[in-house]
């Protein structure tokens, strides 16, 4: 089992992919990037690396983490679902999906959650620092 600590901060370097929309140009559509290079691997490390269904209920639980953000973490993973059944993830246009105004209240989602880790002193991957290739 992996430490609970590792396992929220894998789920925190996830989020923040979700919620940066220059990320997303740069390594979804432009494929700049060793991590993940496109929305379908994201998703993929998130809900099948990082088990985030488990992981909420986990928390919920254990009570690991504040319940308003366990709350957002929720309300964040119900929007996934919703929007990855209206697109058939398999074949997202991430180009498109950059400009949908369902994908930006997910990133603003997103952004929310990784402000409220920050709060609790966990610091997500940071984007910038990243190597583009």
């Amino acid at each position: 089992m992996i430490p609970k600590e590792l396992w929220i901060q894998n789920i925190v370097d996830v989020i923040v992919q979700i919620a940066d929309p220059l990320f997303q140009e740069k390594a979804w559509v432009q494929g700049k990037t060793f991590l993940s290079i496109s929305f379908n691997e994201t998703v993929c490390q998130l809900y099948e690396d990082w088990k985030f269904e488990k992981f909420l209920k986990d928390c919920e639980q254990k009570k690991d983490l504040p319940e308003d953000l366990l709350v957002e973490l929720k309300r964040l993973f119900k929007s996934l679902d919703i929007y990855i059944n209206e697109h058939e993830p398999y074949s997202v246009n991430e180009v498109d999906m950059l400009k949908d105004p369902k994908w930006h209240q997910i990133q603003k989602k997103a952004q929310h959650i990784i402000d409220k880790f920050k709060k609790i002193g966990i610091q997500p991957l940071d984007l910038k620092n990243i190597r583009w290739v």
